[in-house]
């Protein structure tokens, strides 16, 4: 058996415990050096919504309050009347008064970002976006739930058929020895403050891709598998376009640029790429004449060149680039195949050649000659797809231990196949396919430290909202895909305009840092994102330890106005001098009177036997003043606890009105 912790780097008191025994895997979040678990109900009831939010924000700012959540997320109420005169007879008299409190999975997923991004103001914006998945299978939605388990993030669920909201803080499975998920073993560890306690359930049991049975205002939120939770990647550089941009990546005299057209319009503009990947000031601007569908950049004798394609007529033009990255000097005009959606250039050692495609996969190969010129064609094939009614998506190329390899994505499948210059032909070998998920809208193929790697990004038509990428592994011989190295979801919204990056490329920086540059032409979303060595997403994870902590008891008196609604603080000191200050706060509704209240910490400083506490509050809130029973500290294991008696007011109106006292142990 092993166990590891991993923490947040922007809070490293918040972590994932990743236990393995051979087949078995369990995961569980830790919160201040305990299972993360809330099971105090605070308030009036509002919705089942509210309080998964109010527990799923807990995992990020214990302090938040249940009105801050309640004021951004949306809640459909049901008149009385209507719930009465309808609901009961649809539910032949089973109609629970709690449904009448209606959070829709948009309501959830769009409410929770603007308490994110305060809660977590040092993290990039981009990186507090909610990610929202809809209609996935069971393994799917196990998958997804596992992915934001080991990224040390809660996941707010749909679960009853649709009829009740939970926070998933943690889950047990085993792997078959195909290494797949077996759903059959599959545990749930759910918080469920409506209920008030924290529960473990089998995920068949949970029923969350069962369908909703009521129907709202936005019915088509409620599909079976909704997941609500928290983006992974570690952004670089975002910015929103106007739509309509395509992008590609080159290089000139060791810099980096990014070149960006409009086919509606034919506007070119060209940007630095800055030394640390983010995308810098526009360096040209050019008006071509609309239609350019395709650009693709080719190296000939130490030069750079741009290479541009229009679809409706076949025109060709290519053109050098300069040494500061702009447009130059026209090589080659020409007429060719019209109505070739694609066309890519590539090479065979140290030859060029150019691929014209249309989305059938009838295709024709010309060679580019020395002088930049477009040659001959070489080879000329129909319906290479492996399924030969599929739309192409993608063509790309790379070179592996001194082969050329071609990966030709369509809707349904990748087919790799070897290039081969023989003869003054180009012969193509089906080497493999791999039949993939539905809806893939981009790919990229990479190589980095001589480790090939395999990106494809699966867009969002319709009811598939994940926005999800692969990174693949290669075969350095024979370039078929291997295992998968990492994983990451991007979407939210729901579109029927395909909502996805249609356009995906690794590029190194100056310094040999590896970035994921991502475009969407539909909304005009440009995203860097930074990636590890490794050739997987950073997701501001790193590994650490199981922490040690303080377990804080406040006893408030039972006397009349002992609560206060002030912000209270606590200062631990020790016996040698060293001292921490607390600000002791939780989503609870804290210090009322009579009441018991208990909180974690992790202290930044090392702290011995605590002989003395400060313990004081800001005097804010309509009621600050507080009657303060007792505090007991106890360390973790309770190998020692010290305790505190105070039996006074901190009050400017009560007592000998101190708002702050020293308290000695007993």
């Amino acid at each position: 058996m092993s166990t590891n912790f991993y923490s947040l780097k922007y809070n490293e008191t918040r972590q994932v415990k990743v236990t393995k025994n051979g087949l078995k895997e369990e995961l569980r979040l830790y919160a201040n050096g305990i299972e993360f678990s809330y099971n105090k109900k605070t308030g009036s009831y509002v919705g089942c919504g509210i309080d998964a939010a109010h527990s799923f924000m807990g995992w990020f700012s214990e302090g938040i309050t249940r009105s801050a959540i309640k004021s951004h997320i949306n809640v459909t109420e049901w008149p009385s009347d209507t719930k009465n005169a309808i609901m009961e007879v649809l539910t032949l008299s089973l109609w629970d008064s709690k449904d009448e409190y209606f959070t829709t999975p948009a309501d959830m997923s769009v409410g929770l970002e603007k308490p994110l991004n305060s809660a977590l103001k040092n993290r990039h914006p981009e990186e507090n976006n909610t990610i929202r998945y809809n209609k996935g299978t069971d393994l799917e939605v196990v998958e997804q739930i596992q992915f934001h388990l080991k990224n040390a993030l809660p996941v707010i669920a749909l679960i009853n058929g649709g009829g009740h909201w939970v926070t998933i803080a943690g889950m047990k499975y085993e792997y078959s020895n195909s290494g797949i998920i077996d759903l059959n073993s599959v545990d749930i560890t759910y918080i469920d403050l409506t209920a008030g306690d924290t529960k473990e359930k089998k995920y068949a049991d949970l029923k969350i891709n069962g369908w909703s049975s009521v129907g709202t205002k936005m019915y088509e939120s409620y599909l079976p598998g909704t997941l609500v939770s928290m983006k992974t990647d570690s952004v670089l550089y975002s910015n929103k376009w106007s739509s309509g941009w395509n992008g590609k990546i080159y290089e000139v005299n060791n810099k980096k640029f990014l070149f960006l057209i409009k086919e509606s319009t034919g506007a070119v503009h060209i940007h630095n790429i800055s030394a640390n990947g983010s995308i810098g000031d526009c360096i040209d601007k050019y008006d071509w004449s609309s239609g350019w569908s395709n650009i693709n950049f080719f190296e000939l004798n130490n030069k750079c060149y741009l290479f541009h394609y229009k679809t409706s007529n076949g025109l060709v033009h290519i053109n050098e680039i300069n040494l500061d990255g702009k447009n130059g000097k026209n090589t080659f005009k020409g007429n060719f195949s019209k109505n070739m959606c694609f066309t890519h250039i590539f090479k065979i050692k140290s030859q060029n050649f150019i691929i014209f495609s249309d989305n059938k996969g009838n295709l024709k190969i010309h060679d580019l000659t020395s002088d930049g010129k477009i040659g001959t064609i070489l080879y000329e094939g129909k319906n290479i797809f492996a399924n030969k009614h599929n739309d192409l998506i993608k063509i790309q190329s790379m070179d592996i231990n001194n082969k050329t390899f071609l990966y030709i994505l369509d809707e349904k499948a990748i087919s790799i196949y070897e290039a081969i210059a023989k003869n003054s032909k180009i012969e193509l070998n089906l080497v493999d396919k791999k039949n993939i998920k539905p809806y893939y809208t981009s790919m990229n193929v990479f190589v980095h430290n001589d480790n090939p790697v395999l990106l494809i990004n699966r867009g969002d038509y319709l009811n598939v909202r994940n926005g999800e990428i692969n990174i693949y592994s290669l075969n350095k011989t024979t370039g078929k895909i291997e295992s998968e190295l990492d994983k990451n979801y991007f979407t939210n919204r729901f579109s029927i305009v395909p909502n996805a990056w249609s356009y995906i490329e690794y590029f190194r920086t100056t310094d040999n840092q590896i970035k994921l540059f991502l475009l969407d032409k539909n909304s005009g979303n440009v995203r860097i994102l930074n990636m590890k060595d490794d050739l997987t997403f950073d997701t501001n994870l790193v590994l650490s330890k199981e922490l040690d902590y303080f377990q804080i008891k406040v006893k408030t008196g039972n006397v009349e106005k002992a609560g206060t609604d002030a912000n209270v603080y606590i200062t631990l000191k020790d016996s040698k001098g060293n001292f921490e200050k607390l600000i002791v706060d939780s989503i609870y509704d804290d210090f009322e009177k009579n009441q018991e209240d208990i909180f974690y910490y992790v202290p930044r400083k090392k702290l011995e036997d605590i002989t003395n506490i400060t313990v004081g509050h800001d005097n804010s809130g309509s009621k600050p003043g507080w009657f303060l029973e007792n505090i007991k500290i106890t360390k973790k294991g309770n190998t020692s606890s010290w305790d505190f008696n105070c039996h006074m007011w901190l009050s400017k109106s009560d007592g000998d009105k101190k708002i702050e006292r020293d308290l000695k142990r007993n």
